[in-house]
């Protein structure tokens, strides 16, 4: 610290001059004598005593010991963040004696009168707060805006400040529930706070977390890694087997549910506001339910209105497969089929294998499906489900089934559930195996061959390579499409297509010459338009052959053998 004056012209604490109570008797002349006094004074009562009268007024006005009223002179004169040890510099002691001190600091953050933060080096430093600092300045008393008598959103805001504090941390795990404990106590007929009022802290901790992640953001799963932060080590422990249990008050009192249609294993780690609490809270903060309820099972989903129409072209096989599946997949038409197969005693969940060379349009052509059908998107990232942690591939692979019955329950129409590049778990199941890893291969194959057999909604699973697929994933694909490289006539759709300036003449001697896949033409086109983009040059037939000499890999290695020993 080394300026002796209070800074009242910049930073958090500014205020016009005029504003500013100057006199004897003020509260900010007995901070500036407490300043002066305080410097290198090693806390000396002796030395100390020249401002017994400034003590003695903050004491009687503010409510502060010598110690609290030091560290607001400081942090106000400062005008910005101070640590502990530039105080005890400051005051000339040690900075294990000014911590001796912490119990009064505590005091002044209960009031919010300072709080504390962590700076750019992670280092816990404390400020005043500005309607404080400014309140002082204007001779006035500050009392922080109470926590009674909150209007809902003012209690989420005050329960989102706390989490973000504790996170940060800035506060402890037992500071966090001695906040919401108050918090609750002080707002007991808000629709939460009378819910939960009756359960243990540690309990409410989690209800009101579970209310903060809905009401800001929408989220409704609450998984036991994203409270372990909020709880101490060992309650986390006993909370997280309550909860596996289905033993936790909360459900009891019907608080909080599995997340997703039933609590089976392998989604009993996963919990959300109970639905009837859900549209209580949507009710009181005036959103109507439709938005909250949507946003909930919509996450993730890729909407059907959100795909680009394409034109894709087919072999006479391919286009015959592909019509029957449109036509099946129409609303209409699939649930007529479902009903039908269900009275039948048959299963009504329908999986389809789009196989084929890469490029050939798998992807692209479920998703014109959905688009055609109006039917939404789940889509699975393989990479995602597989975890090193034993156990945890599994659980992912159960939650994702589980998690699209629910979807299946909720949107009008059913969506697809779409694996894409599912080679890295449809493959052979290992025999004999001594290995952890091809244990937990064959345990993910198992789980998702057992979803497949009670699956009720679609399934589209694309890979490019069948050759090693395990025949009992064959036996339950009831619809197989194999996708194959395009004739010539479709690859010179697909030039004309992707390239509408080539004439007819062009974009046969393209096709003709080149047996590329719809996806490496699209290259190509996506080519020609960054050339054309950069330098403002169209492109001729022979750059276009160029491009096409580049893409394949089987042109391009042909060539080089030409050269060297074979």
């Amino acid at each position: 610290m080394g300026t002796r004056k209070l800074r009242t012209k910049k930073g958090a604490t500014n205020i016009p001059a005029t504003e500013v109570v100057a006199g004897d008797n003020t509260i900010i002349a007995a901070l500036e004598r407490v300043l002066e006094t305080s410097h290198g004074s090693e806390l000396n009562e002796e030395t100390l005593a020249p401002a017994q009268e400034a003590f003695t007024l903050l004491k009687e006005r503010l409510q502060l010991t010598p110690l609290q009223s030091m560290v607001i002179a400081m942090l106000i004169d400062n005008d910005g963040p101070l640590d502990t040890k530039s105080m005890a510099h400051y005051l000339c002691i040690r900075n294990m004696q000014f911590i001796t001190h912490m119990p009064e600091i505590a005091d002044l953050i209960q009031r919010r009168i300072i709080r504390k933060k962590r700076d750019a080096c992670d280092n816990l430093v404390y400020l005043i707060v500005p309607a404080a600092a400014r309140a002082y300045m204007r001779n006035e008393v500050y009392v922080a805006p109470n926590d009674e008598h909150l209007t809902l959103t003012e209690f989420t805001q005050r329960i989102d400040d706390c989490f973000t504090q504790c996170s940060d941390k800035l506060l402890d795990p037992e500071e966090l529930q001695s906040e919401l404990r108050n918090l609750v106590e002080k707002n007991k007929t808000l629709l939460p706070c009378k819910h939960i009022i009756s359960h243990d802290t540690h309990n409410l901790v989690l209800f009101l977390l579970c209310c903060r992640e809905y009401i800001n953001d929408g989220d409704t799963e609450i998984t036991s890694y994203q409270y372990q932060d909020f709880i101490d080590r060992s309650s986390w422990h006993f909370m997280r087997s309550s909860i596996s249990s289905g033993s936790n008050p909360l459900f009891r009192d019907k608080l909080i549910e599995y997340h997703g249609r039933e609590g089976l294993a392998g989604n009993n780690h996963s919990i959300t506001i109970a639905e009837e609490l859900r549209r209580e809270l949507t009710a009181e903060l005036g959103l109507p339910w439709e938005n909250a309820d949507s946003q909930e099972h919509s996450a993730g989903l890729l909407r059907h209105t959100d795909i680009a129409p394409k034109q894709l072209y087919y072999n006479a096989t391919e286009q015959s497969s592909i019509a029957k599946l449109s036509e099946l997949l129409q609303p209409e038409s699939f649930t007529a089929i479902q009903e039908r197969l269900a009275q039948s005693g048959m299963r009504k969940g329908f999986a389809c294998l789009f196989f084929g060379t890469p490029g050939t349009g798998k992807t692209e052509t479920a998703l014109q499906l959905a688009r055609a059908t109006g039917r939404d998107i789940m889509q699975v990232n393989i990479t995602d489900i597989k975890s090193k942690w034993v156990g945890e591939s599994e659980q992912n692979i159960k939650n994702i089934f589980e998690r699209y019955r629910m979807l299946c329950q909720k949107c009008a129409v059913q969506p697809i559930l779409l694996f894409n590049e599912a080679d890295a778990v449809i493959g052979a199941r290992m025999e004999n195996t001594t290995r952890s890893v091809d244990k937990m291969e064959n345990a993910l194959q198992n789980i998702i061959l057992e979803e497949m057999e009670k699956l009720e909604g679609i399934l589209i699973a694309t890979t490019n390579l069948t050759c090693n697929m395990d025949k009992a994933f064959e036996r339950r694909f009831l619809y197989k499409v194999e996708f194959s490289r395009p004739t010539l006539e479709a690859r010179r759709g697909i030039w004309q297509s992707m390239i509408p300036t080539l004439s007819s003449d062009e974009a046969c001697c393209l096709a003709a010459e080149y047996d590329l896949s719809g996806g490496q033409i699209e290259n190509i086109a996506r080519k020609r338009m960054v050339d054309y983009i950069l330098y403002d040059s169209p492109a001729t037939l022979d750059t276009l052959r160029t491009y096409c000499d580049s893409e394949s890999l089987v042109h391009i290695q042909a060539k080089r053998a030409i050269v060297g020993f074979r």
